[in-house]
């Protein structure tokens, strides 16, 4: 499995120039886009643009950037060979303003696969400089995903997709996930994901308490819901930095709910004798699969520390 790196900063390690050697077709389909997510025209950015843009891949935890030639790049012949490359973009784009400058910025299907069969998806972040794009941030997907939907809203990102849950054979993702990202000044970050059980049932968090843009004293409480109840009847929750470094981590115990299917939590987020100034942190609450420690739900909501 492959994972990414948020990189703001122009890298100047290059890969070779595109072999024109044909690429394998990767291309994922999205289907059933609602009509509010459908992609739309860019002023500044073009798709032809972002064809021919230069992304960040990152390979062994080493970051590179890559040129793509109508929409690809391929370095080797063989796509069972160990040093074989093929990165690509999918056939839609998706705009709109990502870091609230009032310009549209890009979404961008990034595809790579490093010899065998894997074929890995990320969402690649593409911001309008003066109608020059730049790939400034990745966020992962999954290993061969089913992408249902795509788009930006308010600033967001939201995507709809099928992916692997820690139980499933690498031909068969069956966890349906919808997740929302923004992209903040270290690259994309994940905000919320909810998740569907095998018969159906949604899990969603929701926090009541603090409230988004809330000021908070060094200890507070933290409140809210489960639709479904985690494991074990605990939720982990972590509190983030500016910088997104984890500050705190705890968990937090959820009571059933007397009408059953869910419950509640109150716990009590004590940052004091931490050393943190005041400022802007962002809570972040998840119920955690016990197999591999990925997400089944979470929700955070972004606070200042008086």
């Amino acid at each position: 499995m492959k994972y990414y790196l948020p990189v703001l900063l122009a890298l100047a390690l290059a890969l070779a120039a595109c072999n024109p050697a044909s690429v394998p077709d990767a291309d994922p389909a999205i289907a059933d886009t609602p009509p509010d997510a459908a992609p739309l025209p860019s002023a500044g950015l073009s798709e032809e643009s972002l064809r021919n843009a230069e992304y960040i891949i990152v390979e062994d935890d080493q970051p590179y950037l890559v040129r793509l030639v109508d929409g690809r790049y391929q370095y080797g012949s063989d796509p069972l060979a160990e040093d074989y490359v093929s990165i690509s973009v999918g056939d839609q784009f998706f705009f709109g303003d990502l870091n609230r400058d009032g310009v549209d910025d890009a979404i961008v299907l990034l595809i790579e696969s490093y010899g065998g069969t894997g074929v890995y998806l990320s969402l690649a972040a593409v911001l309008d400089e003066a109608g020059r794009p730049n790939h400034v941030s990745s966020a992962f997907i999954d290993n061969s995903p089913v992408i249902y939907a795509l788009s930006i809203q308010n600033g967001e990102i939201h995507l709809q997709a099928v992916v692997h849950g820690p139980e499933d054979e690498a031909c068969c993702p069956s966890l349906a996930q919808t997740r929302t990202y923004r992209l903040g000044p270290h690259g994309l970050a994940l905000t919320q994901l909810t998740s569907e059980t095998e018969t159906g049932g949604k899990r969603v968090i929701t926090i009541d308490s603090p409230a988004p843009d809330d000021e908070v004293a060094a200890t507070f409480p933290l409140r809210g819901s489960v639709s479904i109840l985690p494991a074990g009847n605990l939720l982990v929750v972590r509190v983030l930095d500016a910088a997104e470094e984890q500050v705190f981590i705890g968990s937090a115990p959820v009571t059933v709910s007397d009408e059953g299917g869910g419950g509640t939590f109150d716990f009590s987020i004590d940052l004091a004798g931490l050393g943190l100034t005041a400022g802007p942190l962002r809570i972040e609450v998840s119920d955690i699969h016990l197999t591999d420690g990925s997400y089944l739900a979470m929700v955070s909501v972004e606070i200042t520390l008086k």
